[in-house]
């Protein structure tokens, strides 16, 4: 299924007697980016960056729910490099930035994420911000495979990098970060 502004006009749904939107059937709500960028720049404030894993994990729970809406709504290639190239066009269409795979292979995927939603509510940062794209993404494609893969930021728009860049891989969070920062 490709969707497109006609497309999605067919897709969405508000009834407005109840308050409730609806894709394809499936409960959503519309916010502005800013609201996860809030969430973490006051989880830092009040807690420390260590609490920002639960954006991650967050991320990872809600997309492999979504993957099961996803496979009701479209017939999904089961190659990984196949999944991922309409994936990529899915999510584009629904605002999520312009995502471009670079690299697929047995154990590991690169990605980059161009506009990126949470990085642009950061004028500036000295981390990575978009953990939460990394627990999503490494959530669909541990669904997809029924295999446990995670993900971490490599780079991020909001440290003044031109696009985003992902890595998911068949290790634990902690190696892939330990990997990330050398150590």
């Amino acid at each position: 299924m490709k969707i497109d502004a006609e497309s999605l006009k067919e897709l969405l749904k508000l009834d407005c007697s109840t308050g409730k939107l609806t894709f394809n059937g499936e409960r959503v709500w519309l916010t502005r980016p800013e609201m996860i960028g809030f969430i973490q720049k006051w989880i830092v404030n009040l807690a420390g960056e260590s609490l920002l894993e639960s954006i991650y994990e967050a991320g990872k729970e809600c997309a492999q729910k979504d993957f099961e809406i996803l496979k009701r709504m479209m017939e999904l290639p089961e190659d990984i490099k196949s999944l991922l190239e309409v994936l990529s066009s899915f999510y584009a269409s629904m605002g999520w930035g312009k995502i471009s795979v670079e690299t697929v292979e047995k154990d590991k995927i690169i990605f980059t994420l161009e506009n990126s939603p949470i990085a642009s509510v950061y004028e500036h940062s000295d981390i990575t911000v978009c953990g939460y794209f990394s627990g999503y993404s490494a959530g669909l494609i541990s669904k997809a495979t029924n295999r446990d893969w995670n993900a971490v930021e490599i780079e991020c728009e909001a440290t003044g990098k031109p696009k985003c860049r992902f890595q998911i891989g068949e290790k634990t969070r902690k190696q892939l970060l330990m990997e990330k920062y050398s150590v």
